[in-house]
């Protein structure tokens, strides 16, 4: 997946340097993980997987050794639902950073989301997700003077 062993993940190298970051995106919507993946290659973070099924991603995520699962919290009747993804996620992959993605802005699925474990939610807008790339989800506090976000670990973005 990388090229230096020593450093599975993707994140930092010993001497500092950033390499290739990574994500495995998971919708019910395939258009969306298309215009996730078109973004976040913007971003120099390669996208590993995408999945609509939750169910399969959580499967595959010790697999992928990924640094991001980027999700919505609404899947298919019958499949993992977007708080058991998430808390599965976090059980599975030590350090995983994970961004909720969804239609929804209400205070109830925002605060389930972080709960289970998310380190952002964004609400699905066109300049939502051009931003997804750029959110810093470390536990730094993060301010974009634009207007667009302004945020604090665990980040919360509605960009109209």
């Amino acid at each position: 997946m990388f090229n230096d062993p020593e450093d599975e993940r993707g994140s930092k190298m010993d001497d500092g340097r950033r390499t290739k970051r990574s994500a495995v995106l998971v919708d019910r919507h395939p258009l969306w993980l298309e215009i996730v993946t078109q973004v976040l290659a913007k971003a120099n973070i390669e996208v590993q997987a995408r999945f609509v099924s939750s169910t399969a991603a959580l499967e595959r995520l010790d697999d992928l050794q990924t640094d991001l699962l980027i999700t919505g919290l609404d899947h298919e009747p019958g499949d993992l639902g977007g708080v058991a993804l998430i808390r599965g996620a976090r059980d599975r992959v030590p350090g995983l950073k994970v961004v909720v993605l969804s239609a929804y802005d209400d205070r109830e699925r925002i605060d389930l989301a972080f709960t289970a474990g998310a380190d952002a939610y964004v609400v699905k807008t066109a300049a939502a997700v051009s931003k997804i790339g750029r959110a810093d989800v470390g536990p730094r506090p993060t301010t974009h003077r634009d207007g667009s976000i302004v945020s604090a670990s665990p980040l919360a973005v509605r960009v109209e």
